[in-house]
């Protein structure tokens, strides 16, 4: 037997399939767009920070007086004295690579892991971005990486607070989500419920049901086909106690009459003679014509029972039933 469940529960379940399915896209949706955001976030700050330390640089070397002398570090430390925004790691050399300014914003990792990373940067030469003269000549390379978004505290604590309220969000949502659906299918069940007792009350043989009405179209039109339904069985109950009267009412008059002229023929009351057996014949003719009349009627109403239909002439059964009544009409004359 297959397995059933309540209308209710299915609308609970549907109700919470489709919140999760929502949030569960939503949150997909925000950790593609979120991590595609911090990519061009992250594009976006690394030029700008080119563009400030190369703007930086050539204004250095425009401004110096001798254009073979070399910067000096304490130069270029006071010209990079006020970031925009400070980088992770900033690094620049002269031409021969020799360190002239470095700038590290997370000191907390120890100076020997400071230097370990400084001479993988230096060993990476595909890394570095030179910086020219108006002859083309390198005065400068560097070095220069941005903090990633979450790597600054702040952006750290936003990221977090958003992933939190996110949850809370999400529990908040799942919640509402259960109790409006109970709600919603507590007068679900309650019609439903009403349309099976009237449904199990018509197949019980009553037929003075009152169908209640619902505000929901599909169980209108449930509560509309239940009331067509009872209409239609109490017309045909009324038909088939009438059809059933009439039956037996013409199957009494054969009968009574065969009763009548056999009693009469054993009691010596009447004599056995043509007329006699012609009735008990023509009533046992009539009695069997009611009787076939009901099998075919039966027969009609069973419902696997195929009507085949063949067409006729109108003409030629007028014909023959103007003969025949002509004919008998003549006989009976004479």
């Amino acid at each position: 037997m297959k397995k059933t469940t309540s209308l209710s529960a299915r609308t609970n379940l549907f109700f919470l399939a489709g919140i999760a399915v929502f949030t569960l896209t939503l949150i997909l949706i925000l950790h593609i767009s979120s991590g595609r955001l911090l990519y061009n976030w992250q594009k976006m700050e690394t030029e700008a920070m080119h563009e400030y330390v190369e703007k930086t640089l050539s204004d250095l070397i425009a401004q110096s007086a001798n254009p073979y002398k070399k910067i000096s570090s304490t130069e270029i430390n006071d010209a990079l004295a006020d970031f925009p925004y400070p980088p992770k790691r900033l690094i620049i050399t002269d031409p021969d690579y020799n360190i002239l300014y470095v700038y590290r914003q997370n000191r907390s990792g120890g100076a020997g892991r400071q230097m370990q990373n400084t001479m993988r940067v230096m060993q990476d030469i595909s890394s570095w971005r030179p910086i020219t003269n108006n002859s083309g000549r390198s005065l400068f390379f560097y070095h220069l990486r941005i903090p990633e978004f979450t790597e600054t505290r702040s952006n750290h604590k936003l990221l977090k607070s958003f992933r939190l309220a996110l949850s809370l969000a999400t529990l908040v949502s799942f919640t509402l989500a259960f109790f409006a659906s109970r709600f919603f299918s507590g007068g679900i069940k309650k019609q439903t419920n009403s349309l099976v007792a009237v449904l199990e009350s018509i197949a019980e043989g009553k037929r003075d049901i009152v169908i209640p009405k619902s505000s929901i179209k599909e169980f209108s039109q449930i509560a509309l086909a239940a009331e067509t339904l009872q209409k239609n069985l109490l017309r045909e109950e009324t038909l088939r106690r009438q059809w059933s009267s009439d039956i037996a009412h013409d199957l009494r008059t054969p009968l009574t009459v065969l009763q009548g002229t056999l009693e009469g023929l054993l009691d010596g009351v009447f004599k056995v003679d043509n007329q006699k057996l012609k009735t008990i014949h023509t009533q046992v003719k009539h009695l069997s014509s009611l009787v076939n009349a009901l099998s075919l009627l039966s027969k009609l109403e069973t419902p696997d029972y195929v009507l085949h239909k063949e067409t006729i002439s109108l003409h030629d059964s007028l014909t023959n039933a103007v003969r025949f009544f002509f004919s008998a009409g003549k006989t009976k004359k004479h």
